[in-house]
């Protein structure tokens, strides 16, 4: 497409602009799971590969306000584009932790995409330089376009405790493509097709020190993104695409009901009041999830910008919204596929898409949720128990 990060004032603006080719292969990535390499190059050419890596390596190092409104528009176009920089975003937090050398090398190619998965899947061995890494990690987001991934993996000999609770060393390793097996594994599923989440294989995979990220490091760029809890941030970037899609399916709705008319007795469903209350909740509703979800990462973004740490209470504010804007996204989605009329229940409507991804995009919520009742906990003034609060 010719577009580079200089085209653009601002990622956000570069989104804009990007949604509707990004919208146009949705199709094909549907049908191929994975995402249209028309796509992929375009969000790498406009920098949204890097939308939170640092400004050394050419990143937008886009704050957290911004980063949403990206997420939000892309997930209207197609959430499994903006699933895949969501993904990437985390190569770019961990670019914060590497030296020098290890960003520069990570991010040379300006073409690059980046593939992640949250599980600690792999075992890392200690070898003169770095580890040899087995393991098998599946749901890799991005993993059959991208050129790194960053995976998990628990250090031979380092602990046997369990994952997370501080007793077991683990590392996240920003592995290159070419010691990746990438196993198709994402071809029958129904929702988010496009996101490509395979599995990912390492047999004996050498990878390098300088690439072996731990998040108890101390970062070598300290800058306030770099300072913001991961799973409170990652929280926020699943419900801003929620947004997105539940953005496209009021849009969608509107545009189906503009000039149907039922085929037994000749009247348009726009004037039934049980759909046009309907409409009327939806947009109420989005609005106000939107409005908590923006204004509660804004309220994290100027303690953070500040300098200061990021009160427990406004990482529990934050995550509760992010929370809230799925809920919402769940029950409007579903609301206006009914309302849909006939046209909804055809396979590659946007209506029928969005009521599949925005549950695909729910099942993986359901693995965090559980932050829920650690966040209800720090707003009654207890402390928090799990690390991302």
């Amino acid at each position: 497409m010719g577009v580079t990060t200089a085209s653009f004032p601002d990622p956000i603006a570069a989104a804009r602009a990007l949604a509707p080719a990004v919208a146009g292969g949705r199709a094909w990535a549907d049908d191929h799971a994975r995402l249209a390499p028309a796509t992929v190059a375009a969000l790498a050419s406009a920098g949204l590969f890097r939308l939170v890596a640092p400004v050394e390596v050419g990143g937008w190092e886009a704050s957290l306000p911004v980063q949403l409104a990206v997420y939000e528009e892309l997930g209207a176009a197609d959430p499994s584009a903006a699933w895949c920089v969501t993904n990437a975003a985390v190569a770019g937090r961990v670019a914060a932790y590497l030296s020098e050398d290890a960003r520069r090398r990570v991010f040379a190619d300006r073409g690059a995409s980046y593939a992640f998965s949250n599980l600690v899947a792999g075992v890392a061995r200690p070898t003169e330089g770095g580890y040899l890494v087995s393991g098998r990690w599946s749901v890799v987001s991005g993993a059959a376009h991208a050129a790194w991934a960053v995976l998990g993996a628990r250090v031979e000999g380092g602990g046997a405790g369990p994952v997370g609770e501080g007793r077991e060393e683990v590392r996240w390793l920003v592995v290159p493509a070419e010691v990746m097996t990438v196993v198709e594994t994402w071809s029958d599923v129904v929702a988010m097709r496009g996101t490509g989440s395979h599995t990912v294989e390492l047999a004996q995979a050498f990878v390098a020190e300088d690439l072996a990220h731990s998040w108890d490091r101390p970062r070598r760029i300290d800058r306030p993104l770099y300072r913001l809890g991961r799973t409170s941030v990652t929280g926020t970037s699943s419900a801003a695409i929620a947004l997105g899609v539940l953005r496209a399916a009021a849009d969608s709705l509107t545009e189906v009901l503009s000039g149907y008319r039922s085929a037994l007795d000749g009247r348009a469903p726009r004037e039934w009041a049980n759909v046009q209350h309907a409409v009327a909740e939806l947009s109420a509703s989005r609005r106000a999830a939107r409005a908590g979800l923006f204004g509660a990462a804004e309220e994290v973004w100027a303690v953070a910008r500040e300098g200061d740490e990021v009160p427990a209470r406004l990482r529990a504010e934050l995550f509760v919204a992010a929370d809230h804007a799925v809920q919402v996204t769940l029950a409007g989605v579903s609301r206006a596929f009914v309302c849909g009329t006939g046209r909804a229940l055809q396979r590659g409507h946007t209506l029928e898409r969005s009521l599949r991804d925005a549950h695909g995009m729910a099942v993986n919520w359901e693995r965090v949720r559980r932050m829920v009742y650690d966040a209800g906990g720090v707003l009654l003034g207890q402390e928090p128990r799990h690390r991302g609060m």
